[in-house]
């Protein structure tokens, strides 16, 4: 009996099968390209795009899905999956299976943890057939370290805003602080590769990736000392594509196009004409928002307000970047009780969109406990619809919304980070 492995072609990007699995965490997958196949050594390079592009697709599914969660968008739309997400209802995560979809309006936008959990055994997949390829293989290692890379970024996926995670299909449910310990190790070697490479990109990316995950866990010396390395204005992208639509940007379209999210108040003034939140009086391009007044909601009810970071299909998303890695730095120098250390950091980010400092806000104190809650309202902005905030508000033990959202539904109390589905909780 033949085994198949998903593969995605490079021409497009997006092509390939897109059917489900018995399980996420399983290797095999229907497809076109048989097992054997893969360990030529011309297919490398498309292993290692596939990964990068089931990464990307899910990053965006887990943008909408998280930010229901997590109150960044409202539900607009009659979607049941889109008004369990948003009030936080534990169902809209048991089916799971979703694969991203050549459909516009699909794609796991419910289920992002399925989507996730294929991209990062196809970053493992790939790392593991291309280490065995002979040293003269011509970019061995810049390929190495992407997937690596990819992978360290998946398993941040399924483990920041999560309850628990399972990263093989025969092992035990860890904690998510476990799961990000490996993604930490994965972000290492991408590092490793990336520096015999000369891959400036990916090198500062993984440090990025991992100063995101020292942080998480709290590791905040180790975090700073990495996130210090990113130099300034750095950058690096998740990018999408106006066609195929699986390759859609598809905050993008569930906003703008499918009107199925509407901005949550708290990323926008109520005033139409005014409505970008400030920074000492000067409106905050880190959070750039729009009423829209021709057309409205989904549902024909729901006030629509757009994010306009990403104002179109095929606009990239970043994934890692200088400023999240000054705010890393700020961070520990917060933990460490240097307020005034964690002010130059912050400040040298609001320089950066040409804001008025912090340290000479008329709201600006520096003490310890005033400087951590500017630090958390500045991630709050800067990531805005990147896919933290979820995690942020887990460990920085924000309260979550209560009581019923705009249309009356109630949110589950109590819940907080997402359970995974019960198939993956079954380890038989």
């Amino acid at each position: 009996m033949k085994t198949f492995v998903r593969v995605l072609t490079v021409a497009v990007l997006g092509t390939g099968a897109t059917t489900g699995c018995e399980s996420l965490l399983e290797v095999s997958l229907p497809g076109a390209v048989e097992e054997q196949a893969l360990h030529d050594e011309g297919m490398a390079p498309i292993l290692v795009r596939s990964a990068q592009n089931d990464f990307e697709c899910s990053l965006v599914s887990r943008i909408v899905s998280h930010g229901m969660w997590s109150s960044q968008f409202n539900n607009a739309s009659t979607n049941q999956g889109h008004g369990a997400a948003r009030t936080r209802r534990i169902g809209a995560h048991d089916t799971g299976d979703s694969d991203c979809s050549d459909s516009q309006m699909l794609g796991g936008i419910e289920s992002p943890y399925g989507a996730t959990q294929i991209a990062r055994v196809q970053a493992k997949n790939a790392y593991e057939i291309i280490s065995g390829h002979k040293a003269g293989l011509a970019d061995k290692q810049k390929m190495l370290a992407t997937a690596a890379l990819y992978e360290g970024f998946s398993i941040l996926g399924v483990s920041e805003g999560y309850c628990s995670v399972r990263l093989d299909a025969k092992g035990a449910i860890i904690t998510t602080a476990a799961a990000i310990d490996q993604a930490a190790a994965r972000f290492a070697s991408a590092r490793g590769h990336a520096q015999t490479a000369g891959a400036s990109d990916i090198l500062n990316a993984a440090r990025v990736g991992g100063a995101r995950a020292l942080n998480f866990n709290g590791k905040n010396a180790a975090a700073k000392a990495l996130a210090a390395l990113v130099p300034s204005g750095f950058v690096f992208n998740a990018t999408y594509d106006a066609s195929p639509p699986r390759r859609h940007n598809k905050v993008y379209t569930d906003n703008h196009e499918n009107r199925y999210i509407s901005v949550h108040p708290q990323f926008h003034t109520n005033v139409i004409a005014d409505p970008v939140l400030k920074v000492g009086g000067v409106n905050d391009p880190r959070v750039p928002v729009e009423y829209r007044v021709a057309g409205g909601a989904n549902d024909g009810v729901t006030p629509m307000w757009l994010q306009t970071k990403y104002p179109a299909n095929d606009s990239e998303i970043p994934l890692a970047t200088w400023q999240e890695a000054q705010l890393i730095v700020a961070e520990a120098e917060v933990a460490a009780g240097n307020a005034a250390a964690a002010v130059t950091a912050i400040d040298l980010v609001r320089a950066f969109y040409g804001l008025p400092l912090y340290a000479t806000d008329p709201g600006g104190t520096v003490s310890a406990a005033a400087v951590k809650t500017q630090l958390i309202q500045e991630r709050k902005r800067q990531l805005f619809v990147q896919g933290h905030w979820l995690g942020d508000m887990i460990r920085f033990g924000l309260a979550f919304e209560q009581g019923v959202d705009p249309k009356g539904q109630p949110f589950i109390p109590d819940v907080t980070c997402i359970p995974i589905r019960p198939a993956d909780e079954d380890a038989s």
